[in-house]
């Protein structure tokens, strides 16, 4: 039987209708716009155009699976540069096919949808769809055993063919993210449509729509002791019941500790009972089927009973060695970075090894800080192929307080009370087990003994400095207690969590964005010229040569930074989605830069430490090749000595500004310099170019 998919078809002829008038209906990304959207292509072959405005250049791809390399849709333009461009999709002859179009600028992503002709859908079962090839609208029937996501709809539908996984389902309405309005629940007998796709070769539905629920006749109302001590005990299933009694599947792997004690039926009520043995394993559960029939059809819904196990005591290095399973592992060490303070996404070392975590359960925001030692219980587990500690739970917390020498040097001898140092290794006494003297300003301190790590015992203390290629002039954080020897204080009980070379290289923006993507370490100097978040350093950096994106400052203060300012970070050249940008940043130094106006910058003394931000129109230009410019706001007026293209403007460098941004008298300009004199008149000096607007 084949149905007429008609809603993509309306959807397809109304954006056409649209798309006659005057003004062109466009999406609201400030990076890239299109006319439209949605594309439609005549079943006799043809073409259709929109026109795409981006900010920048622009690049076009079809989405495309082995199954289906959608060939039969040809695009006239795969790449574009800034302004309004032209796009054609163009097919031959053909019915019933559709693909999507991905238009990228900016880092934002423009979905178009395209359809050619009229969709069909063909009733099918279960493995008659996971066989097909992508792209194809199916309708078929089955029970739903299992759903995995209530917010999407996302689910597994079982017939007798097969099972076929559901990724995201639409209400009534035609919207995502309302799967709980549709009531669909586990055992349910329900009708779907939608098109065939495939995650990285596994075959699934995507964004299907529900044609008709059948509630099922069995329900698991509620259930009793859902998670079973290690000890064993009684699990009991509440059921509801309308068919012809009541079956139970246990699973085989299940069967050698798990059993039914018994079944009681009343009216439509039904209690199942079971009995659970001792575990002296890791955690385990099985999922328990419980079946029914009514006239002709059959039906089943599901429950899970989980029973808690024993704690294995482990390294990380242990941990990550072994399978992921249900068994519960204890790991303790530091926290080296935080992903999501809310939840407790974070990477916890020790002197073996490093772990991501992913979620701690019942975790207080912001309770943590890297840094901090802490023990936790959970399940090895793994994610696209990389190893995590999943269902976390937090046991203990040693709090790590950041301090310097000087305020280490001031505290009471204390095994139990940890700090984190930064400094400069000023002398390696004993490179095996890391003995280090480590100064800060005027004061230092002998570290007795750099382990690798939380925990290390006896070989595992020796090797880090050759191992990590530590030496003296190098800037390292380590975490200790306050220990003495003789009278005299030290670090003790202490281990190494990061460091950086002390030969770091300086860069000019411009030789940053040309070097490798890497380890390496470089210090940049600029000024802010944006701020994406201020709760963690996410910025935009510029200096003579160009600019480039801050992806996070650690140990960042939230509001610290403001556009304008000029600072000096050290990172490392990273890429995401094909942009570079700083990762692992920290900041060296901050020149705070006030925003003043003309007048009170006039009534400041001379100082070519303090820099300020004003913005004025340009009265005059004195010289185009140095930026020598008269600036006006109101009475007020002054000169700026060269106006150079960006902070570190050295030699010619300096030069050319004004051609090169086709600067003119009255246009507003904002600039960043010092107040400066010259034989007794003020003038700005130190400058460099911000932003201007054109009159």
């Amino acid at each position: 039987m084949k149905l007429k998919y008609l809603f993509p078809l309306f959807i397809a002829t109304l954006i056409l209708a649209v798309s006659c008038v005057d003004e062109p209906v466009v999406t609201l990304l400030d990076e890239i716009q299109v006319s439209s959207s949605y594309v439609a292509i005549s079943e006799d072959g043809g073409s259709t155009s929109i026109t795409v405005t981006a900010r920048d250049s622009w690049t076009a791809e079809k989405v495309t699976t082995d199954k289906d390399p959608v060939e039969w849709l040809t695009l006239s333009s795969t790449s574009g540069s800034a302004g309004e461009s032209q796009v054609t999709f163009s097919a031959q002859k053909g019915n019933g096919r559709s693909a999507e179009v991905l238009i990228r600028s900016g880092g934002k992503t423009q979905r178009i949808n395209v359809i050619q002709g009229v969709i069909e859908v063909e009733t099918v079962k279960a493995a008659q769809v996971n066989a097909a090839p992508d792209g194809k609208f199916f309708r078929v029937t089955g029970v739903c055993t299992k759903i995995v996501n209530t917010l999407y709809g996302n689910w597994y539908l079982t017939d007798e063919t097969g099972v076929v996984y559901i990724y995201g389902t639409l209400d009534k309405k035609g919207n995502t993210k309302n799967f709980l309005s549709l009531g669909l629940e586990v055992g349910d007998e329900v009708t779907i449509e939608g098109p065939k796709s495939s995650y990285k070769g596994d075959p699934q539905m995507v964004d299907v729509t529900v044609v008709k629920i059948n509630k099922s006749e069995v329900k698991v109302d509620s259930v009793a002791n859902e998670v079973l001590p290690m000890e064993g005990g009684e699990f009991t299933a509440f059921l509801t019941c309308k068919g012809e009694g009541v079956s139970v599947d246990i699973p085989e792997d299940a069967k050698s500790w798990l059993a039914i004690s018994s079944i009681q039926s009343k009216g439509e009520n039904v209690v199942v009972k079971f009995i659970a043995a001792a575990n002296d394993a890791g955690d385990r559960e099985t999922t328990l089927t419980f079946h029914t029939v009514k006239g002709s059809k059959k039906y089943s819904t599901e429950t899970v009973l989980t029973q808690k196990g024993a704690i294995v005591e482990a390294t990380v290095a242990e941990f990550l060695a072994a399978p992921v399973g249900n068994m519960q592992y204890r790991l303790s060490g530091a926290v080296t970075k935080i992903d999501n303070n809310n939840d407790g996404r974070l990477y916890l070392r020790d002197f073996s090894g490093e772990t991501y975590v992913y979620k701690i359960q019942d975790y207080t925001a912001n309770s943590l800080k890297v840094g901090d030692i802490i023990t936790l219980v959970g399940k090895r587990a793994e994610y696209k192929g990389s190893p995590q500690m999943s269902g976390a739970v937090l046991e203990n917390v040693i709090p790590v307080t950041p301090a310097t020498i000087a305020e280490v040097l001031t505290k009471p001898v204390d095994k139990n009370v940890y700090f984190m140092i930064t400094a400069t290794i000023k002398e390696i006494q004993n490179q095996e087990y890391g003995n280090i003297v480590l100064k800060e300003g005027d004061s230092e301190i002998l570290m007795y003994g750099c382990h690798p790590g939380y925990g290390a015992t006896g070989d595992a203390r020796k090797g880090l400095i050759n191992a990590k290629g530590i030496k003296a002039g190098d800037n390292i954080t380590v975490i200790a207690t306050r220990g003495e020897y003789g009278g005299t204080p030290q670090l003790a009980n202490g281990f190494y969590l990061s460091h950086e070379s002390g030969d770091i290289q300086s860069l000019s923006i411009a030789e940053f964005l040309a070097a490798p993507v890497g380890d390496t370490q470089y210090r940049l100097s600029g000024a802010v010229t944006k701020i994406d978040n201020n709760n963690d350093g996410r910025l935009h950096l510029r200096d003579f040569s160009g600019e480039t994106y801050v992806y996070k400052i650690q140990g960042y203060t939230a509001n610290s930074l403001k556009a304008g300012d000029i600072i000096t970070l050290v990172g490392k050249r990273a890429e995401y989605q094909g942009s570079p940008q700083v990762s692992g940043a920290v900041l060296e130094e901050v020149k705070s830069v006030t925003v003043t106006t003309i007048a009170e910058v006039l009534a400041k003394p001379v100082d070519k430490n303090v820099y300020f931000m004003i913005t004025a129109s340009i009265k005059e230009i004195q010289n185009d090749v140095y930026g020598n410019i008269v600036l006006e706001e109101g009475d007020s007026e002054i000169l700026m000595y060269g106006c150079y293209p960006g902070y570190g403007a050295t030699g010619d460098a300096r030069k050319g500004l004004i051609n090169a941004k086709g600067i003119k008298v009255g246009d507003m300009i904002t600039v960043i310099a010092t107040r400066g004199d010259y034989k007794g008149t003020p003038q700005l000096a130190n400058g460099f170019y911000f932003s201007h607007e054109s009159k």
